[in-house]
């Protein structure tokens, strides 16, 4: 029965990973911009599968739902960053100046509600049960893991992508 959980959850992350590309697709209207801020939400969950095997977590029952979950949160601040970086280009013309204003605008609350959220989780480290201690530790990895994705690959790779066109030369 637990192996059938496992790869049911397994299942569940790859389901999640498709409906949320389709998702973001959709809400950017482009392709190449919603596979884009795919890459970002995935380094979470590569980053808490890594954290599993380093500390020797068994893929089980628990540890398997946070990576959907992650995924889920992660897209948020994903969403939020790339809708402003747009604004920020129809405002200022340029890609960096856009990105300055944007990290302006949401950069601190974008940090705010990790650290809220981490905090949060933080209360299951000190839980008896160590499944709940497993799944604090892995959602705060992932969650630190998806802010840090957000502050350093997704600016990186809509500078370097453009995917809302060429900047404005006379800006």
């Amino acid at each position: 029965m637990s192996n059938r959980t496992v790869f049911g959850g397994i299942k569940s992350i790859g389901f999640s990973i498709i409906i949320i590309a389709f998702m973001l697709i959709a809400a950017f209207a482009s392709i190449r911009t919603g596979l884009i801020s795919m890459i970002p939400n995935i380094a979470p969950v590569i980053l808490v599968g890594g954290v599993m095997g380093y500390m020797d977590y068994a893929l089980d029952f628990g540890t398997v739902t946070v990576m959907p979950m992650i995924l889920g949160i992660a897209v948020d601040d994903t969403i939020h960053l790339t809708t402003h970086l747009k604004m920020g280009l129809e405002k200022y013309g340029t890609y960096s100046k856009a990105m300055e204003s944007c990290f302006r605008e949401i950069g601190k609350s974008m940090f705010l509600t990790t650290l809220i959220l981490c905090a949060m989780f933080t209360v299951y480290l000190f839980s008896p049960m160590r499944f709940l201690f497993i799944v604090g530790v892995l959602v705060i990895f992932g969650l630190a893991g998806a802010l840090l994705a957000d502050y350093t690959i997704s600016p990186a790779l809509l500078n370097v992508v453009k995917p809302f066109g060429k900047e404005k030369e006379d800006v």
